[in-house]
């Protein structure tokens, strides 16, 4: 793997590390700094992964490769999102108007849909930051 800056979880104590894979347009925005959340679905796979654990660091790597770029940051909160209405309740309706109401719900002032939000799913919301607690 490359190490992209230092790795956190080398430094002092044990840590416990959530990994994720994703693609190389989210894993340039986290490096960046542009992306400070990452959401993963809320399903049976990600709940036997995250529910009932405590991490201090997420783990980020760029696809499969075993060569693959590496980042870590600090988790700062995990929670999950339950949307009001699903996918199949606003068939129709005013998509804007029912976003409106979705976000409202989220605790964020972000909850950004261009950073993988989608407001009609459940699902983690994991925020990080680079910096020390």
């Amino acid at each position: 793997m490359k190490w992209i800056d230092e790795k956190i979880s080398d430094r002092g104590g044990k840590h416990n590390v959530l990994t994720v894979r994703m693609k190389q347009k989210w894993f340039d925005m986290v490096v960046k700094g542009g992306k400070s959340e990452e959401y993963r679905s809320y399903n049976d796979y990600y709940k036997s992964r995250i529910e009932g654990k405590e991490f201090d660091i997420i783990r980020f790597i760029m696809g499969y490769s075993s060569d693959a770029p590496v980042y870590e940051a600090y988790i700062d909160d995990i929670w999950i999102y339950e949307p009001i209405y699903s996918e199949s309740d606003i068939h129709g309706a005013d998509n804007q108007a029912i976003l409106e109401l979705q976000q409202q719900r989220c605790p964020l002032d972000s909850c950004v849909c261009s950073w993988g939000f989608n407001p009609h799913e459940p699902q983690f919301i994991i925020q990080f930051s680079r910096l020390p607690f």
